[in-house]
């Protein structure tokens, strides 16, 4: 009302001395006079903004209601609740796509809108612990470490819009998302992050040529095999097999993200009718160490993969 900002910090934690400034046979009478002023005061606000009494509702929609009255984003008709689904805890400092998912998280919680963050992985300390967890939640983001799909079952209701992160994730959750829409509707964004099948087919097309085979001297393995014993018409197969399965995932979603403007006009061209964006993941390098050298005057390793699995 005074045009101030509220500044808050999420981890501060507040201990309250009962009756500590006034004697308990005082209590009463003191609380009594407090709501009184409390509503002369703001009884025209609270008709306003104030939600009704959550206990008036049946238990779920009491539960809901719970849940609007703990955050102003909620309620506010111009933010969205989303529920946000990320394979694990998206820890920047363990790469494969993790500090990309932190930085959209980031960027989406800025907006004013109200995350729920669930996992599809149980949560451990050695992936992330209290301080990676605290670096999110610092964020303005819920962090639900339970079972994701009870979580969904019981709040879908909720929510304006469920995010999805990866095709894998997508590909053994999506049947949930088709079983609760029957509940509830949102609008599902899917974030593909990039087209894996593509992946497949560049390293394929690379490999069948022979002038390319001394670059991977120790060979390259594919569904198990190495280069060298490869069933290329099998091979092809299971390519389009995972295009054809990726493609479907895209069509369910209402909005579709890539991590650069290639797959989105690689989407745009088998699947016109996309509402696809663009959300890549800016890192900052320090000018010493770019290479000044081009593409072909490289020698030596480049290792393009994290070591998350070693």
């Amino acid at each position: 009302d005074l045009g101030k900002e509220i500044w808050y910090q999420p981890l501060a934690v507040a201990y309250h001395a009962e009756h500590g400034s006034f004697n308990q046979a005082n209590a009463k009478a003191l609380m009594t006079s407090s709501a009184e002023r409390f509503i002369k005061k703001w009884g025209e606000r609270l008709e306003q903004k104030h939600l009704e009494n959550p206990h008036a509702y049946e238990p779920h929609q009491q539960e809901l209601q719970f849940m609007r009255a703990s955050d102003l984003r909620a309620r506010d008709v111009n933010k969205a609740n989303i529920l946000w689904l990320e394979q694990a805890a998206p820890n920047p400092e363990n790469g494969s796509g993790f500090g990309r998912a932190f930085d959209n998280l980031g960027m989406v919680a800025e907006l004013g809108h109200r995350i729920t963050l669930v996992l599809q992985q149980k949560i451990s300390a050695s992936w992330c612990n209290k301080k990676c967890r605290d670096r999110i939640t610092s964020l303005g983001v819920e962090m639900v470490t339970g079972d994701w799909q009870e979580y969904v079952d019981k709040n879908i209701d909720f929510y304006d819009i469920v995010y999805v992160s990866r095709p894998a994730i997508f590909q053994i959750t999506y049947k949930k998302w088709q079983e609760v829409y029957e509940k509830h509707s949102f609008a599902l964004i899917y974030d593909c992050e990039a087209l894996w099948y593509k992946r497949d087919q560049l390293l394929i097309t690379y490999l069948q040529d022979e002038k390319n085979t001394h670059e991977f001297p120790g060979g390259v393995e594919y569904l198990g095999l190495d280069n060298g014993e490869m069933d290329m018409e099998l091979v092809n197969l299971e390519i389009n097999h995972a295009e054809e399965f990726e493609l479907n995932l895209i069509k369910m979603a209402d909005s579709v993200i890539g991590v650069s403007d290639r797959e989105k006009e690689i989407i745009l061209d088998l699947l016109p009718e996309t509402e696809t964006y663009t959300i890549g993941h800016i890192m900052s390098i320090e000018e010493s160490r770019v290479t000044k050298n081009t593409w072909h005057e490289r020698r030596g390793i480049l290792f393009l993969a994290s070591f998350s699995d070693i």
